[in-house]
């Protein structure tokens, strides 16, 4: 395949992609929204760490350690090299979650009500998926669903 058809193909999918996007629709209860996943990694209280406390990576570093980001997260490692291990867990140890979320949606705009897309091609099927992301999902309000 050359390059411009591997082009068309991808324009394409892309066509396919926004034509059935999902149309989000929420409760006038909500307090979250479909936003970049990006805001979890770049929150200031967020880290990074190993299933026995090491810090691996902060939202706002201290001396000499690297910063989580989401290019940061890696298949295999992280991007300082260390390997991603069973139990690594990013995590907000302040949890106060609400004011975070609405200090964030106010500061970087630009990460707010992000749907994250791709196509895939299996046994001559192309399948269209979609993403959300949540700040917070209180998973109580869905009778303990989750």
């Amino acid at each position: 395949m050359t390059v411009a058809e591997e082009g068309d193909l991808m324009a394409e999918d892309d066509a396919l992609l926004e034509r059935f996007a999902p149309v989000l629709r929420y409760d006038s209860n909500e307090q979250y929204f479909v936003d970049s996943a990006a805001q979890w990694t770049g929150c200031p209280d967020n880290e990074l760490r190993r299933k026995d406390g090491t810090v691996i990576a902060r939202a706002v570093p201290k001396a000499g350690e690297p910063q989580l980001t989401l290019d940061f997260l890696g298949r295999d490692a992280y991007g300082n090299g260390d390997p991603w291990q069973e139990g690594d867990v990013i995590g907000d140890r302040a949890r106060n979650y609400r004011e975070q979320y609405v200090s964030l949606r106010t500061k970087h705009a630009e990460l707010n009500n992000r749907m994250y897309a791709r196509t895939v091609s299996d046994n001559g099927r192309l399948w269209l998926q979609y993403w959300f992301w949540y700040f917070y999902n209180n998973y109580q309000l869905a009778f303990g669903a989750g």
